[in-house]
C-alpha cells in the first residue's frame, strides 16, 4: 500500500479558488508541501496571491498588476519551504508543571510539530529586569541585545486565556499611514491563542494578513494600537479539540486485498456527494498502517506525481482513498529546541 498526506478535496478547492479570479483549469498546478501534506494550488492563483514589493505598493498596499496580465502559461520554477523560525518565549509567570506540559500541547498542536512545524519556541525564564514591565520595554532590551526577531511573552493570560503575547517590532510609517497605530513610537504586539500562535506568526511575517489588519477585525477600538492600549481577546478561534492528531489523514492507493467495497444505500448516504460505490480498507489492514478503516469515497485511478517529482504507479485493480490517522497510534515524540524549558 502506497501512502503521502492528504488534505480533503474541499480544503484544496477551496484554497484553488477566489473571489473576482478567471476559471483556472488552463492554468498548471502546483504541488506545495504543507505540513507535511502535499496541496495542490493553482499557478495563477499563486501569482495573483503575491505580495511582494513588486507586486504590491509597500504604503499603498495597492497591487501593481492586474490578472489579466499573468500568462495563461506561467509555471512555477521551483518550490521553496524554508525551515521554520524558532522564537525566545521569556516566560514572566510562575506556571505549574501541569500549566506549562499544557501550554507546550496546545502550542504542539498548533505548530503541527510532528508533521511539518510551522515555529519552533524556546521557553526561557526572563531576567529579572523584564519581570513587572512592559512589553515595549522588554522589545527594546532585545534590539540592544542585537534581536530584532519577534518574540513571545508567556504571563498570567496563558492560563487566564490560553494566550501569549507575540511582539514584534515598532510600528513603521506605513502602520501609522493605515491606522494600525498611533505612531512609530509603538510597538506592534498581540495577544494571540495558543493554538494559532504559529499560524499568526507565519502570516504576519508574510504581510498576509497584516498583524494591524487582524488586531482591526478582532475589535475596531483596538486601532489606531496606542502604547497603553489593552486587548482582552486573543486573537484566533478557540480550539474545542483534545485530540493532537484528529485532523491528520494520508491519502492510500490500496492494492487488490487489502481493501473492500460496497453499494449498501444505507453506508452510501453517510457520504456526500453520495458515491455510487464506498470503499475502505480491511481493518486488518488499516491496523497494521496506523490507520483507521472508515468508508469513504474511491479516488481516480490514474497515477499521480509526489511534491519530489516521484510518481505514486497505481497498480491494476487498487483504489486511491484517504484514511484518519489512529489518535491512539504513539508518535514520536517532538524535541524542543535545545535550552527550552
Amino acid at each position: 500500500m502506497q501512502s503521502r498526506s492528504h488534505h480533503s478535496s474541499t480544503d484544496v478547492f477551496a484554497a484553488n479558488q477566489a473571489p473576482g479570479l478567471p476559471d483556472d483549469s488552463e492554468y498548471s498546478r502546483v504541488r506545495v508541501p504543507v505540513d507535511a501534506t502535499p496541496l495542490e494550488f493553482s499557478a495563477l492563483l499563486l501569482r495573483d496571491m503575491c505580495h511582494c514589493s513588486s507586486c504590491v505598493h509597500e504604503s499603498s498596499r495597492q497591487r501593481l498588476y492586474s490578472t489579466a496580465q499573468i500568462p495563461s502559461g506561467i509555471q512555477a520554477r521551483t518550490v521553496d519551504m524554508p525551515p521554520a523560525d524558532t522564537l525566545n518565549a521569556f516566560l514572566v509567570t510562575n506556571l505549574t508543571t501541569s500549566q506549562l506540559d499544557q501550554f507546550k500541547r496546545a502550542f504542539e498542536k498548533g505548530a503541527k510539530v510532528h508533521l511539518r512545524p510551522m515555529l519552533h519556541l524556546k521557553i526561557i525564564r526572563a531576567p529579572e529586569n523584564y519581570l513587572d514591565t512592559s512589553l515595549a520595554y522588554i522589545r527594546t532590551q532585545e534590539i540592544e541585545a542585537g534581536n530584532t526577531d519577534p518574540f513571545v511573552v508567556i504571563d498570567d493570560e496563558v492560563v487566564e486565556k490560553n494566550a501569549v503575547y507575540y511582539v514584534g517590532e515598532a510600528a513603521d510609517e506605513n502602520d501609522v499611514e493605515a491606522g494600525f497605530a498611533e505612531s512609530e513610537d509603538v510597538v506592534m504586539r498581540a495577544l494571540v491563542r495558543t493554538e494559532a500562535l504559529a499560524v499568526s506568526h507565519v502570516c504576519w511575517q508574510q504581510g498576509n494578513p497584516l498583524m494591524g489588519e487582524e488586531l482591526e477585525g478582532l475589535d475596531s477600538d483596538l486601532v489606531p494600537l496606542r502604547s497603553d492600549s489593552v486587548q482582552t481577546e486573543p486573537v484566533g478561534a478557540e480550539d474545542e479539540g483534545d485530540e493532537l492528531w484528529d485532523t491528520d489523514e494520508v491519502e492510500v492507493i490500496a492494492e487488490v486485498g487489502e481493501y473492500e467495497t460496497t453499494t449498501d444505500h444505507a453506508i452510501r448516504s453517510n457520504l456526500s456527494p453520495m458515491p455510487r460505490k464506498a470503499v475502505r480498507l480491511l481493518p486488518s489492514v488499516a491496523q497494521r498502517e496506523n490507520l483507521i478503516s472508515e468508508w469513504t469515497w474511491a479516488g481516480d485511478e490514474s497515477d499521480s506525481a509526489t511534491p519530489d517529482s516521484h510518481c505514486d504507479r497505481h497498480p491494476a485493480g487498487g483504489v486511491r482513498m484517504s484514511a484518519e490517522y489512529d489518535p491512539d497510534f504513539p508518535r514520536l515524540r517532538y524535541e524542543w529546541p535545545p535550552g527550552s524549558l
